[in-house]
């Protein structure tokens, strides 16, 4: 960059005027001294590492998000190949024994299906119905019942009541998510036999979501090959992966106030109460 620095013309005053007159070549050598060199460099540096940063933190962002999106994928590719390989026909007249499952794979299985209770009232409003077209209510409150009960007998609870009694497996600490998304060795592995959920975030984390892989996988299973869940029998209609992970997504946000009260909102009600005891015992000292 050239600065083309002209000297100003200069003309004495006029006799006997008390202005001092311009000196030009005082003029020239502070215009000479003066160097804008120091400071291009420095804004030029300045701009260039400020482009870098932002180039540098731009790709990170996209490698991040890209790669969530291949586990995503990678855990549903799972998911359709477990699901594939599941015979209807050749278990449909099985009936579960007593005590305890043994999983296919030889591990500990989970308990019988919980006790057919008292069919609670469900309104489907809206975008809420995960079945498209018209269905039969009986059948399809039914089927949410089920879905449910299946989270519970995951969770080891009779009611979203006791959830305070799974609290070990409704949450994780920042650490363990984070060891989650990268994968990292020794990272938490979410199955039907050590079922986990992360109610302190958002339903649509990755955690979340292969939980909610995991979730309907077990589920289908469960009703294809063990006859779970068949008095009365769930319409074959409703026995699809989109609308079992759909129906178990909804009824996340209602576990989630659930924890939220029974759990979160009873330990600060606590820690209050704990307070107010400890200022008043001081009160009395």
């Amino acid at each position: 960059m050239s600065l083309n620095l002209s000297r100003p013309s200069v003309t004495a005053g006029p006799a006997g005027s008390d202005a001092t007159p311009f000196s030009a070549a005082a003029v020239s050598g502070s215009v000479a001294d003066f160097s804008f060199t120091p400071f291009l460099k420095f804004f030029t540096e300045s701009m260039n590492h400020l482009l870098s940063t932002f180039e540098s933190n731009q790709l990170t962002v996209q490698r991040m998000i890209k790669e969530q999106q291949q586990q995503f994928s990678s855990h549903l590719e799972s998911l359709h190949a477990k699901i594939a390989q599941t015979d209807p026909a050749s278990s449909s007249g099985r009936s579960p024994t007593r005590g305890f499952h043994a999983e296919e794979d030889g591990s500990d299985g989970l308990p019988l299906p919980p006790k057919k209770r008292k069919q609670r009232s469900h309104r489907v409003k809206g975008n809420t119905q995960v079945v498209d077209g018209d269905v039969d209510m009986a059948t399809y409150n039914q089927f949410l019942q089920y879905v449910r009960d299946h989270l519970l007998a995951l969770l080891g609870i009779k009611d979203l009541k006791n959830i305070a009694d799974a609290k070990a497996h409704c949450t994780i600490s920042e650490a363990e998510n984070e060891a989650f998304i990268r994968e990292l060795p020794g990272s938490i592995q979410i199955t039907a036999n050590d079922f986990r959920l992360d109610l302190s975030r958002d339903r649509s984390t990755l955690f979340n979501r292969t939980a909610m892989e995991v979730f309907t996988a077990d589920f289908y299973r469960k009703v294809m090959q063990d006859n779970w869940y068949n008095s009365p029998p769930i319409p074959t209609q409703y026995l699809q992966v989109d609308i079992i992970s759909d129906c178990f997504y909804y009824h996340l946000k209602h576990v989630k106030s659930h924890y939220k009260h029974f759990v979160v909102h009873m330990a600060l009600d606590s820690e209050a109460a704990r307070i107010k005891e400890d200022k008043r015992l001081q009160r009395m000292s």
